[in-house]
């Protein structure tokens, strides 16, 4: 059994006094950790986990890293392919199982009955505020689900990211006895409603400010402990987290013919340290999310499977807090900024086109600076915020590193957690290990690939 922080500690002790509990704990606090350790400890024989898509890498790896003693169960690939993965591991088990699943795929189809027919020993929604609003087909889904629960269990940094009404959706999963039974009655309890007219339509109610926060809090923390990274400090430092982003079809279809055409000039002694490295970039901007390259006008459409990824991150995150994204490429800034406006935040950006961003960094609240790594790599204070995302790795240990720095430096106030977007099976993984290792990047790329292409044959 591995040892808890305490702050884990009194979670667990908290989770096991309740049918339903939110474990509100901010980036970097071990949320995945502290669940893993109530299935060790208890061992529901089947414990249903539902989060988002690029979340589900994560909890692979933990209960790797951990070794415990558990059955995963990803459900993952095309409907027919989940669906038999969840029948396959049905019946009693000799250890307990753990199904992922992502809340799209959850909510549909021939998943959503099958989840729905079982009586699930424990189910855990990661990233609970992603069913904060009651009418969506996610929330719906998951009030439904909690009468095969026998005991629910809540994650989330963010419980109420826009909203205190935020919460209410969420305890309908949680424990419905907490507020009211119908949304309506509990808007009108906590929010200053208006009827504003639009046009010339009838009016309609409209939520303009909020009251009684302090009977809302003391019912929210009924069955929620919350722990802020600040007060942590001491325990976490600075955290590293990665969140695996899936490569479309169209998109690996390219890359794998881009890394064929590599592996067979290097095969055939025709291609340089030099244009190893061109194509190598060619690689990394096609795992980032694109294939068109700054020299070459034609192009095939961008992928957004990174940038829904930021706009998840950015609603987990919290409204208030500024966010530094560092990234290699015009393309990468281009869709950091475009994340940041599908998230309803503020952008600035440090590149070599154009610098809004100013040092010290002075960000309105909220705001998404898109950085590249070259620019953002001297010269510049960025304590405004501790949460760093890499979009992608960049080949130069100094500037990943100098890049830690403009965050990481005195005036921090805060622990400092660093995410990483990784796309999954390419030349992404490839180059983390590289920077950790601070190993040869050509060298260490192309026999990887090669052995890669050798294992597939």
């Amino acid at each position: 059994m591995s040892l808890l922080w305490p702050h884990q500690e009194e979670a667990l002790r908290l989770i096991e006094q309740h049918e339903g509990f939110l474990v509100a704990h901010e980036m970097g606090c071990g949320k995945t950790r502290t669940v893993l350790s109530y299935i060790e400890r208890h061992a529901p024989q089947h414990t249903l986990v539902i989060c988002p898509k690029s979340v589900i890498p994560v909890w692979i790896d933990e209960i790797a890293k951990g070794q415990y003693p558990f059955i995963c169960v990803p459900l993952i690939g095309s409907a027919t392919a989940k669906i038999k993965a969840f029948f396959r591991h049905k019946g009693a088990q000799p250890r307990p199982v753990i199904t992922l699943v992502n809340y799209d795929s959850a909510r549909a189809g021939d998943v959503a009955t099958a989840l729905l027919a079982r009586e699930w020993d424990l189910v855990v929604l990661d990233e609970i505020h992603r069913i904060k609003d009651p009418r969506s087909l996610q929330s719906l889904f998951c009030s439904k689900l909690r009468t095969r629960a026998a005991k629910r269990i809540g994650l989330t940094g963010t419980p109420m990211p826009h909203s205190p009404l935020d919460i209410w959706a969420q305890y309908r999963f949680l424990d419905p006895d907490i507020f009211d039974k119908q949304y309506g009655a509990f808007r009108w309890k906590y929010g200053v409603v208006e009827a504003k007219r639009f046009g010339g339509a009838r009016p309609v109610p409209v939520v303009t400010g909020y009251r009684d926060l302090d009977d809302l809090h003391e019912h929210v923390y009924r069955i929620a402990h919350r722990v802020k990274t600040v007060d942590v400090l001491k325990l976490t430092g600075t955290t590293h987290q990665v969140r695996y982003v899936e490569m479309p079809p169209t998109s690996r279809r390219i890359y794998r013919e881009m890394m064929t055409h590599l592996i067979a000039e290097v095969d055939d002694g025709v291609v340089s340290a030099a244009n190893a490295l061109v194509k190598i970039l060619r690689l990394a901007q096609i795992a980032s999310g694109h294939c068109r390259f700054d020299d070459d006008p034609v192009s095939t459409p961008l992928d957004l499977e990174k940038q829904d990824v930021l706009v998840e991150m950015l609603d987990e995150i919290g409204a208030d807090e500024p966010v530094a994204v560092f990234c290699r490429f015009h393309a990468d800034l281009d869709s950091i900024i475009k994340a940041a406006e599908r998230a309803g935040r503020p952008s600035a950006e440090l590149s070599g086109r154009v610098n809004t961003v100013g040092s010290p960094w002075r960000p309105e609240p909220g705001t998404v600076a898109a950085i590249q790594y070259q620019a953002g790599s001297v010269g510049i204070d960025l304590t405004a915020t501790h949460h760093l995302v890499c979009w992608n790795q960049t080949q130069s240990f100094g500037n990943y590193e100098q890049c830690l720095c403009r965050v990481q430096r005195p005036g921090q106030a805060h622990p400092v957690v660093i995410t990483h977007l990784i796309t999954a099976d390419s030349v992404d993984v490839l180059m983390r290990q590289v920077l950790i290792e601070r190993r040869d990047l050509i060298s260490c790329v192309l026999d990887k690939l090669k052995s890669e292409m050798e294992t597939a044959v």
